[in-house]
């Protein structure tokens, strides 16, 4: 008699088939929508001998089946014969599909057998046939019902015991397991709706969450007209992007812009105001930008929204930060850095988001890697940056985008741009500053003192050979911008040793001439820079960053002139006089700066604050050399420029000389060359360059 077996479906996935009779749909096939088919399975020994298949190669035994001779009843079928049937069966079912096993032993014929011929392929069938949405269709009976296989008392009295351990108190423990019996059957499926907005919760944090919405777009909300945007993109591009080199052209157009990230496209549009001539217009413009930007990053931070345009943005605003924020900067860059790790685009410049996104499918692959390359280089650019102002060390860790081999041949790519060759010798460059520090840094604190002539030719060695290795390939503009860079850092570390021991020891010999004649190269070079008419450099190239570094030397000129001893007073006052009046200049670029009131407050800051320190040394140098009292010509001096007549009112009494707080009457003091006024964030931007190791080191 046949015995109750399991449908072909049921057998495939080892699943409990619930029938009463072969001939029925089981439980599950109906519940699916599936066809229940079943083979007819005999048993039977012979005797005498082990039921035991012979372990042959299934394509074999489909090619050459045994036959099996007919019956007139299936009662009177032997034992071995029933075996010999199943097992034509069970090939006939397992054999490649251009096989045909039948069970008369006939040759193999082929005809249209199933599309699976292993055990994966059954699972992708079952899998593929189920019902889009099985719960709608086939809903779930209550296991009170009477028709439900599932024996809700028996199951309780079977886990009794185990339920125990679900709550503290052990007679509660099967309470809870009824519980939770009640929800798993339940019928209702509104409790289970995930809400708009709730998707936050169990989404990936390393996703883009685009900042796309019509109260951001400035176009939506009519702060720009359409005419104005074109003209600010073209100004992006032609001024701009050479110096931030961050955006692809090919990529960021007008309509990408805005369908990919409202703050990239604002931050874009505020930075090129900036950098057009000052007039009513671009002023109104600048602030127009200036309020909708400060909105979209407020609702960036609040939101928690993140993207690669994101970090772009981020970075693009750093640099042409106005002067009331200044002291954010670090704050925008760590938050780029912040979400560039979250969204892993360090170790990944292929994620699956940004690959497969329907707003960046018009964008070729390589595009698109070179795309989050670029901004990891420049993210690590800035890291280095900030990092080599603070002393201390880069929060990046170094990877296969920005090793000395990829930088060698990043540029080179067909899909390269032709500003990533600065981009990479400047990253190449930060590199540099950054060794040569941590260098100089672990050699203060040796039991030998700092010979200044070996720490000399550490600095001009390193650089040289940055020079050699990357000048050949920049342009000449970008030659003009990374040799003025490359001045300026050199003269920061010649002073790394000896800037904090100025105010008590002074400089002496060649420490003293190189690091003037270094400091003086650097503001001589600014001179045309600040004042527009430096070829191949623009009003542009007058960052925050540069206005500091420039701000730094000068002043630290100043306190070697101040602190140096002066072996003939008349030749020393004729050489400190015309540096002075270099200084001076230099001071007065600054408070005339022809920028924006953004980036030109900073100057006039620095501007003033310079000019206010060199009379202060022009009254000591003076009065040492004619053997008058500083007072009295500190009096004098500081009233001969109209163009610091507002600084002066913060600065001189109401005698008209200067006040006895600010350090008139002797030389200059750490307090007068701070950058303080009313910005006292200023200072912890950019900084006298502190160091970890100066406060107990003594330089030779």
């Amino acid at each position: 008699m046949p015995a109750l077996t399991a449908c072909l479906a049921c057998r495939a996935l080892k699943a409990k088939c619930r029938r009463a009779d072969t001939g029925e749909t089981c439980l599950r096939c109906g519940r699916l929508g599936i066809p229940c088919e079943s083979i007819p399975r005999r048993l039977g020994r012979r005797l005498g001998s082990k039921n035991r298949v012979k372990r042959n190669s299934s394509l074999t035994s489909a090619l050459a089946p045994p036959p099996v001779p007919e019956r007139a009843s299936s009662a009177s079928t032997s034992p071995t014969n029933a075996r010999l049937h199943l097992s034509t069966n069970h090939r006939s079912h397992d054999a490649p599909p251009h096989i045909s096993v039948t069970d008369s032993g006939s040759t193999p014929t082929s005809y249209p057998a199933p599309s699976f011929s292993n055990m994966l392929n059954v699972l992708a069938k079952v899998a593929n046939d189920m019902p889009p949405n099985p719960l709608s269709s086939s809903p779930t009976r209550s296991p009170d019902d009477s028709s439900h296989p599932f024996d809700r008392r028996k199951f309780l009295e079977m886990y009794r015991q185990a339920s125990r351990t679900l709550d503290p108190d052990p007679y509660m423990g099967l309470v809870v397991l009824e519980q939770g019996l009640d929800q798993l059957f339940e019928e209702d499926q509104g409790k289970t709706v995930i809400l708009p907005g709730e998707e936050i919760v169990y989404c990936r944090i390393d996703q883009p969450r685009r900042d796309v919405e019509p109260e951001y777009d400035l176009l939506n909300v009519n702060l720009l007209s359409e005419a104005e945007v074109e003209d600010l993109l073209d100004v992006y591009w032609t001024r701009c992007n050479p110096i931030i080199r961050i955006l692809d052209p090919s990529i960021h157009t007008l309509h990408y812009f805005r369908s990919i990230s409202c703050t990239l496209f604002a931050a874009v549009l505020q930075v090129a105001a900036q950098c057009l001539p000052v007039s009513r217009h671009s002023s109104s413009l600048v602030s127009r930008l200036d309020g909708h930007i400060d909105m979209l990053f407020a609702e960036v931070t609040k939101r928690g929204l993140q993207s690669l345009e994101i970090c772009q943005a981020l970075l693009i605003h750093s640099t042409y930060m106005r002067a009331a924020k200044q002291h954010q900067t670090w704050q925008y860059v760590a938050q780029a850095i912040a979400m560039a790790l979250e969204l892993r685009l360090e170790v990944n410049s292929n994620p699956p988001w940004h690959m497969n996104d329907p707003a960046h499918a018009h964008i070729p692959l390589e595009r698109k890697r070179r795309n989050i390359q670029r901004c990891c280089l420049c993210l690590n650019e800035w890291d280095k940056r900030l990092a080599f102002i603070r002393g201390r060390p880069p929060i990046l860790p170094d990877n296969v985008i920005t090793s000395a081999r990829a930088l060698r041949l990043w540029y080179t790519d067909p899909n390269a741009l032709v500003c990533d060759v600065m981009t990479c010798a400047t990253v190449d460059f930060r590199d540099t500053l950054s060794n040569v520090q941590r260098s100089i840094q672990e050699r203060m604190v040796e039991t030998p003192p700092v010979q200044f002539d070996d720490h000399l030719n550490v600095i001009d060695g390193s650089l040289e050979a940055w020079r050699s290795e990357w000048s050949d390939k920049l342009s000449p503009t970008d030659q003009i911008r990374l040799e003025h860079d490359r001045r300026a850092g050199r003269f920061v570390l010649l002073m790394i040793p000896y800037e904090h021991r100025l105010g008590t020891e002074g400089m002496r010999g060649l420490a003293r001439d190189e690091c003037l004649v270094a400091a003086l190269d650097v503001c001589k070079n600014a001179i045309p820079i600040l004042g527009g008419v430096r070829p191949g450099m623009g009003m542009q190239d007058v960052t925050a960053a540069r206005l500091y570094l420039i701000g730094y030397t000068a002043l630290c000129a100043l306190r070697i002139m101040d602190s140096s001893p002066r072996d003939d007073d008349r030749q020393s006052m004729d050489v400190d006089l015309f540096h002075l009046s270099i200084l001076s200049a230099l001071a007065t670029k600054l408070c005339h700066l022809n920028m924006h009131p953004n980036t030109a407050l900073i100057a006039s800051v620095l501007g003033r604050r310079l000019l206010y320190a060199c009379r202060k040394v022009l009254a000591t140098t003076m009065a040492a050399s004619n053997g008058l009292p500083a007072e009295e010509l500190s009096s004098e001096t500081a009233g001969t420029e109209d163009t610091a007549i507002e600084h002066n009112r913060l600065f001189v009494g109401a005698n008209g000389g200067i006040e006895s707080g600010s350090g008139g009457t002797a030389s200059l003091t750490p307090q007068d060359l701070q950058f303080s006024f009313d910005f006292s964030h200023i200072g912890e931007l950019f900084p006298f360059f502190d160091n970890d190791f100066t406060s107990t080191y003594t330089p030779s």
